[in-house]
């Protein structure tokens, strides 16, 4: 019985295997936007981030803050608790103007207790997924908010 424990742990790790990490200088999602309206870009971003089921939690010219409830998950069921339940995602994205160019750095973490006095900030590892959505983003954005 011992012997099928061990395989079935053995087996449950290995699917968690993760995809590869970030090669960024930052170490978290980063993206460059070659000559861009800044403003055209924030709204895009905020627009894009509403259509997908996040919510505004703060924003300025510089950054944009959105979490929504984790979808269940090991990391979600390992961060509930009893007095807030399910813990939230929460993505801070800061806009560093550099001349014409706009560059988009995203910090992401688990929040328990969010919003509330108890809040806990867990920072999430990005990886080349993240990466990858990061620039595909920035590229639509890119193309919709060309400066003129």
């Amino acid at each position: 019985m011992k012997k099928y424990v061990v395989i079935a742990a053995f087996t449950a790790l290995a699917a968690c295997d993760r995809a590869p990490a970030i090669t960024t200088a930052s170490g978290k999602p980063d993206v460059l936007m070659r000559a861009v309206d800044r403003t055209c870009v924030r709204e895009t971003i905020l627009n894009n981030l509403l259509t997908n089921g996040w919510s505004i939690k703060s924003t300025s010219e510089v950054q944009i803050v959105v979490e929504r409830q984790a979808p269940p998950s090991m990391a979600a069921a390992l961060l509930s608790t009893g007095y807030s339940g399910a813990p939230y995602q929460r993505v801070t994205f800061n806009l560093v103007p550099s001349g014409p160019d706009l560059r988009l750095v995203a910090d992401m973490a688990w929040v328990s207790n969010a919003n509330t006095r108890f809040e806990k900030v867990h920072p999430a590892q990005a990886n080349a997924n993240d990466q990858a959505a990061a620039e595909s983003s920035a590229r639509r954005a890119e193309a919709k908010c060309v400066q003129k």
